[in-house]
């Protein structure tokens, strides 16, 4: 950031352009890191203000108001970019990227998948597209949408042979499709390929959970998590392997730590009551799935796992509420069902 504002102030109208380019990287950057946007823009407005460079100063000013909306304001800023027509061929597909990205971390699949077909359009050799596609279609995880991940992060090996993060894509996907013996091959030889990559560690750690190797998995968490501190999926599901190890204060530290990260994050808030839950601490596990239904009333396997947790109270009448309220949302939650009838059983 100091080197990219002495050179605005050095020459502001030569600069501006690879000022931009690297917005689009700060923007990208701020799917995974807080607030380097922000630092971005700040530097241009500063850098407008103290070289006297209106144009900068306004660029800088426009920036930093877009930022100011919490959830898309990096969408905003490429918006921006985008329609200012300042970027060459290379800056657009990764600003088109960057966007695809902003749009997945928002939840707007659609939108996000609009992104990544424009830029494999405007570069149809190069992988970014592709890359995203593949993100995009496995967390929409609509019929089919798995098999044309798979095919997007071929299309990725063909383009960028031997690169780890496609060996770690490859290996994700079959994890969500529940090929696990699968995705943990994938995930080991990109390991191999990158001992340092902390989604790597944190994917294959939950792949050996649900193969029945706790321990192993708790360590490749540890691992990822030295390499990523802030890294909240991993915090978030270290802390529920940790629970079934017996270490409630270490899972609560983890949720802890991972609800710093995300405060709004029903999902850390449901873990939380599990492993209030898992020690029997119900009246507290109960509070925790209150706070998770109060941002997400719809939140199923919250008011399922609290329905559990008031029967363990003594209370059957709230938690047959809870699991009807549930199958009223989602009627196809067959756990739900299942719970039902057994607590409806004389």
């Amino acid at each position: 950031m100091e080197e990219l504002y002495h050179g605005l102030c050095a020459r502001p109208g030569a600069a501006l352009a690879g000022a931009l380019r690297a917005g689009v990287d700060a923007c990208r950057a701020q799917t995974r890191y807080t607030a380097v946007a922000r630092e971005w823009a700040r530097v241009l407005a500063d850098a407008g203000e103290d070289a006297g460079e209106e144009r900068l100063r306004r660029w800088g000013a426009d920036c930093l108001a877009a930022l100011s909306d919490e959830r898309l304001g990096p969408v905003r800023v490429l918006d921006l970019i985008l329609a200012r027509g300042e970027l060459d061929d290379e800056g657009r597909v990764a600003a088109y990227s960057a966007r695809g990205w902003s749009h997945f971390e928002a939840g707007m699949m659609a939108e996000a998948l609009a992104d990544h077909a424009r830029a494999i359009e405007l570069d149809p050799t190069g992988p970014l597209g592709h890359h995203g596609s593949a993100i995009a279609l496995r967390a929409r995880a609509g019929d089919g949408d798995h098999e044309a991940a798979l095919a997007h992060i071929d299309r990725c090996a063909e383009l960028a042979p031997g690169a780890e993060w496609v060996v770690r894509e490859r290996g994700e996907t079959y994890r969500r499709m529940g090929r696990h013996e699968d995705a943990l091959a994938e995930l080991d030889r990109a390991h191999a390929l990158d001992p340092r990559e902390p989604l790597t560690l944190g994917s294959r750690a939950q792949v050996k959970f649900v193969l029945g190797r706790p321990a192993e998995a708790l360590a490749d968490f540890d691992h990822a998590l030295a390499l990523w501190p802030d890294y909240p999926w991993a915090r978030w599901r270290r802390a529920h392997i940790r629970s079934v190890l017996g270490d409630t204060e270490g899972a609560l530290a983890d949720l802890d730590h991972a609800q710093r990260l995300d405060p709004g994050g029903t999902g850390i808030l449901g873990e939380r009551g599990d492993v209030l839950r898992a020690a029997g601490r119900h009246e507290e596990a109960i509070a925790a799935y209150d706070r998770a239904l109060a941002l997400d009333p719809g939140y199923t396997w919250a008011l399922g796992s609290r329905a559990l947790a008031h029967e363990a109270l003594g209370r059957p009448d709230r938690a047959l509420a809870d699991l009807a309220r549930a199958l009223e949302i989602d009627p196809g939650y067959e756990w739900a069902r299942l719970q039902r009838a057994r607590l409806l059983e004389p």
